[in-house]
């Protein structure tokens, strides 16, 4: 077993006081000999002086890059991924450390999350549906099962899973289906997965900073449906994609609606977005897995 159990990793973007108040709630709870790695991808922040906590930068935002960032310059046998917006219960370390060794043979633990979408009152934790992308989820149940993916803001990983797999640098800015094309390859390369409630996180959903910092604008849609298109291109059945296309214009017809009418501007980035990712998907689908380390 490595001196270092658990790494902590918090990819942060432009969310200084939100990630100070995460790291201060998880030190005590943190081993002596465990790690916090930030990976900051903004502004430069004050953290409190202590010995296990390590900051690293990144020259631009790229979740994705963020979190192969913090996989080669963690320590931990085991990676715990946090958003930096969120709240943790008070033992999340040692609650994810020892779900671990109770189930060796699952990849990846996905905890808890509350918040204001996830109520655990829905019938399964997560459903998708992989010829249109529809996705039902509920990370706010109490229960543990085998899952296809889960909430990429609250997962603890075995180091050894990182081997074989890593999140994918194609996926662009807010990163949307990422952490489902990495569980899906987990799945299929490494072992399974599991959804615990044991841990959990409330996920505050700042809307400065982060992901939805630009939820408005014309690139988080292209980046949006792009990441969508990157990820039936290399994941899904080809002979479904005009049942995918379809449910694509329905999406982007809901995304851009604006009173009576559509946003023409954002209609026109979706578009582009999806019809570029669906080709860098096919790029990728045939080049395979091998062709570009993640």
């Amino acid at each position: 077993m490595s001196s270092c159990p658990i790494t902590v990793a918090i990819p942060t973007y432009n969310r200084p006081a939100a990630c100070r108040a995460l790291v201060e709630r998880l030190l005590p709870q943190l081993p002596s000999n465990a790690q916090i790695l930030v990976i900051e991808q903004g502004a430069s922040m004050t953290l409190p002086h202590d010995s296990r906590i390590r900051v690293s930068h990144r020259a631009s935002p790229s979740l994705t890059r963020a979190r192969n960032a913090a996989i080669d310059e963690s320590a931990g046998e085991l990676v715990l991924f946090l958003d930096d917006d969120c709240t943790p219960c008070p033992d999340i370390v040692p609650a994810h450390s020892s779900l671990h060794q109770e189930f060796p043979r699952h990849a990846v633990i996905f905890g808890k999350v509350h918040d204001r979408f996830n109520q655990g009152t829905r019938q399964r934790v997560i459903d998708i549906d992989l010829r249109t992308l529809a996705m039902t989820s509920d990370y706010g149940l109490d229960r543990e099962e085998e899952v296809p993916c889960g909430p990429g803001g609250h997962c603890s990983i075995k180091r050894s899973v990182f081997a074989q797999v890593r999140f994918d640098p194609w996926f662009r800015g807010n990163a949307h289906f990422e952490e489902i094309d990495f569980a899906q390859r987990v799945s299929r390369r490494v072992g399974p997965l599991l959804f615990s409630s044991r841990a959990w996180i409330d996920h505050h959903m700042h809307e400065d900073g982060g992901c939805r910092a630009i939820t408005t604008s014309v690139g988080f849609y292209f980046d949006r449906f792009y990441n969508r298109g990157l990820f039936f291109g290399k994941q899904c059945r080809l002979r479904d994609v005009n049942v995918f296309l379809r449910a694509q214009r329905n999406e982007i017809e809901y995304f851009s609606r604006r009173g009576k009418s559509h946003s023409l501007v954002q209609v026109g980035g979706a578009v582009a977005g999806l019809m570029t990712g669906f080709g860098a998907g096919l790029v990728r689908r045939r080049l395979g897995p091998s062709w570009y380390r993640y």
